[in-house]
């Protein structure tokens, strides 16, 4: 058996004459086809994939800026709470009172300072996450563009090419 009787089986033409150069151009044509449509399906695939991989891969950057936000807003709470625990000491030993209008405001506006840093710390977090969480998206939404596109491409020169083939065939 010949390849051209194994094409000609294939394509359920059966064995016999030799086949024409019109059946033969037609069956080009139909396999170019079957080769556009299949690249687009699987462009089509591996975007969609690369779309759902930058999605995830975003997430989790963004859990580890937020995890390591809260790590470094903890360690500096408690640096803070060092400090604090310093200067009360420091102003145990001058003899100022904290129960003093002076030792209060000193004490709060070190609490506030605290608190201001500690929340700046996680809002920058915050910020540093949603931004991952944008590229992330944005990236995904160019490869799903990508995909559609490469779908698009396969199923247009398939459809060519299945024409040229009816017109041989």
């Amino acid at each position: 058996m010949t390849l051209e009787n194994d094409i000609r089986g294939f394509f359920g033409m059966g064995p016999g004459t030799p086949m024409t150069p019109n059946e033969a151009m037609g069956m080009g044509y139909n396999m170019q086809a079957f080769g556009s449509m299949l690249s687009g399906a699987l462009g089509y695939g591996t975007g969609m994939g690369n779309a759902e991989q930058s999605r995830m891969i975003a997430r989790m950057n963004a859990d580890e800026i937020l995890r390591q936000a809260a790590e470094d807003a903890d360690r500096a709470y408690r640096a803070g709470e060092i400090s604090l625990g310093s200067t009360r000491a420091a102003y145990g030993a001058s003899g100022i009172q904290l129960n003093s209008v002076t030792g209060q405001s000193v004490l709060q506006a070190e609490v506030i300072g605290i608190e201001r840093t500690v929340t700046d710390i996680e809002q920058r977090g915050r910020r540093a996450a949603d931004i991952e969480l944008f590229s992330g998206e944005a990236r995904a939404l160019a490869y799903e563009a990508q995909a559609e596109a490469s779908l698009l491409s396969g199923i247009v020169e398939g459809t060519g090419s299945l024409l040229m083939g009816s017109v041989y065939g």
